[in-house]
Parts: structure tokens; sequence; C-alpha cells
């Protein structure tokens, strides 16, 4: 039976067999239900639709594969483990790969897991590639950044880029495009640690007085709101000490 705690609100939930749960889709034998302990979450894209991704969840059908969180390009977010639960989704590791977390462990043991819809690279039936050009939905960007920090919060983690991790940095071989050029993880971790979003001049269309977009304006509020928040963080340190 999955384990009760561990489960997002927000999410729909589609609950896997966890080991030692006959036809299991998750867990190991030296972890007990409700036992891991997580280091980092990693972000994947699922190369294809959640949807799809649900139904192995559901049937057992389809790869011996599973994951935390499913997140749909409109935000929708499904859960089928608790963060307290390993799931199959990042065991595929190179024999040094990039996280600087890695200790040898199998990553399924220490992670949460999350599997964004879409595409990070083309194939035959790929109906939205993420590029510079379809980067992804505003909508599935912001629940990946509440369902990151709710986990991270669950589990005790401070959120850095050995914390908030893409497949890629498992193997860099196998999984090189995921998730994927259009994963904005500097964006991510600013929103993480508490920086205020501030909306790119491009985007934004920010202007002077005399029309003309102020880039510079736009990055130096950017770099104060880092500042403010790295100060707190400092006087909340001393504080805790």
């Amino acid at each position: 039976m999955a384990n009760k705690k561990g489960w997002y609100p927000d999410a729909i939930k589609i609950p896997i067999p966890i080991f030692p749960d006959d036809n299991a889709r998750g867990g190991y034998g030296d972890i007990p239900q409700g036992g891991m302990k997580a280091v980092a979450v990693v972000h994947h894209v699922v190369q294809g639709s959640v949807k799809t991704l649900n139904g192995w969840m559901q049937n057992g059908s389809g790869p011996q594969i599973s994951c935390h969180f499913g997140i749909e390009r409109d935000g929708t977010v499904y859960q089928y483990a608790s963060i307290f639960d390993a799931t199959w989704h990042a065991g595929d590791t190179e024999k040094t790969p990039q996280w600087e977390l890695y200790d040898g462990t199998n990553p399924n043991k220490q992670t949460v897991g999350l599997e964004m819809e879409g595409f990070s690279a083309p194939v035959s039936y790929a109906d939205y590639v993420y590029n510079d050009s379809n980067p992804w939905s505003e909508k599935m960007t912001q629940s990946v950044i509440n369902v990151t920090r709710w986990s991270l919060e669950q589990h005790g983690i401070k959120a850095s880029p050995d914390t908030v991790i893409g497949h890629h940095m498992l193997n860099s071989q196998n999984r090189k495009h995921d998730p994927g050029d259009a994963w904005d993880i500097e964006r991510i971790l600013d929103e993480l640690r508490g920086y205020k979003k501030i909306e790119k001049p491009d985007d934004a269309g920010q202007k002077d007085r005399h029309g003309n977009i102020n880039e510079h304006d736009a990055n130096l509020e950017l770099a104060e709101q880092k500042l403010l928040a790295a100060i707190q963080l400092i006087k909340s340190a001393k504080k805790a000490d």
C-alpha cells in the first residue's frame, strides 16, 4: 500500500505498488516503505505525454520505469509515489557522472523524480519539441518550481545546482537531451532560493522615458533582489546559531 505521507496536496494521485507489494513499480529491498531520504530532485522530460505516463503507472504496462511526479504542459500535477519511497527514474548512470553528490549509490534510492510533458529531442512522433523557439509553458514551469520547492522542504534540502539536477547530469551519453536546452535551471533555482522573478526586457517591454528598452535597469533590479535575498539568508543563519 502506498505510504500516506509525502503526497503533494495539489497533485492528482495515481499510487503505484511499492516493493515489497505485489507487481511493484518502485522501491527496493534495502529501503523500507516510507524510508527514503532524498538528497536531490531530478528533472526529466517524458519524451511523450503525461497521459501515456499515467497509463504506464496505472496498468503496469510499458517500460519498467516509474517516477514521483508527472507534470503536464497546462501545469496539472500527477503523483505516483510518496516522495519518501524510491522510484525507478534515474538508475541508468554513467561511471563518472557530472553530479557532484554522486557517491556510487543508485540515484533512485536518494532522489525525487519529476517527469515533464513534451519532447526535449526530435523523434518521428513528437508533437512539441522544446527549444529556444518552443520553451516550456509558464504554467508547467510554475508547477515544476512549486513541486520541487515542496519536495526539497519535505526532505530538508537547500536548493542548489547539486540538489536540483537534470537527468543528463547522471548520464551525459544516453540522457544528454534530458531535460534539454529549454530547461531554465537558472530561473528555477532563483525562484527556489526566494529571488523575486524579474521579467527580461524582451518579455516585459520595459522602456525608459525615450521609449527604449532599458536592459541595464532590469539587470540591476535582479542583482538587488539577489543581494537582499542573500542578506536575509545570512541573518537567518546567524539567528539559528
